[in-house]
């Protein structure tokens, strides 16, 4: 089910308010549906969250929740058993961007909810095998949830520096404006 959006006491200092994102950065993200948004999280919290899920995808107990149907291992809700994964997704850096990002009023997120508040859906964790595994095909996140909205954010943090496809990475892409477009075949 769905997740409401807390402050809490274990938030690193760090993960508290977010830098000014710039009228361009959100003009940009209105239109194209996408932005990227650098050095937003503190590199020591990003640290501690890949050390934490390298850990938790080669852990037998957990590994079992992993599905590796896709072109790659993927974990879901993770932030249920790792405390690090919980202090990013719930921070109130990742509320004010989303809140400042889709128009929403931040100061209201920790009042009683309403058709207004934003809520953490899920966090997902995708790892990509250097020369195991294949290109992810083309499609849109937004019509694998369960929402009669189309006005979602997804956060995608890269946890480690990604190679070039040359070396055997896999970039992520996005396509202009198909955020508006649930028609498209992808």
């Amino acid at each position: 089910g769905k997740k409401t959006f807390i402050k809490s006491p274990e938030t690193s200092s760090s993960l508290q308010h977010a830098k000014d994102i710039s009228l361009l950065t959100q003009l940009n993200y209105s239109r194209e549906g996408h932005a990227s948004i650098r050095n937003l999280i503190p590199c020591q919290v990003i640290d501690e969250v890949y050390r934490d899920l390298k850990a938790y995808s080669t852990n037998k107990k957990f590994r079992q929740k992993g599905e590796d149907a896709a072109p790659f291992l993927q974990f879901y809700n993770t932030w249920c058993d790792l405390p690090s994964v919980k202090c990013l997704a719930t921070s109130p850096l990742l509320c004010q961007v989303a809140c400042t990002m889709m128009g929403m009023d931040y100061e209201h997120q920790t009042e009683k909810l309403s058709s207004r508040s934003l809520r953490l859906y899920q966090d997902s964790v995708f790892i990509k095998r250097k020369n195991k595994d294949g290109i992810t095909p083309w499609h849109i996140d937004g019509r694998m949830m369960p929402f009669d909205t189309s006005n979602i954010i997804t956060f995608w943090i890269p946890l480690h520096a990604i190679p070039s496809i040359d070396d055997g990475g896999t970039e992520i892409l996005f396509i202009n404006k198909s955020h508006s477009d649930f028609s498209l075949p992808y």
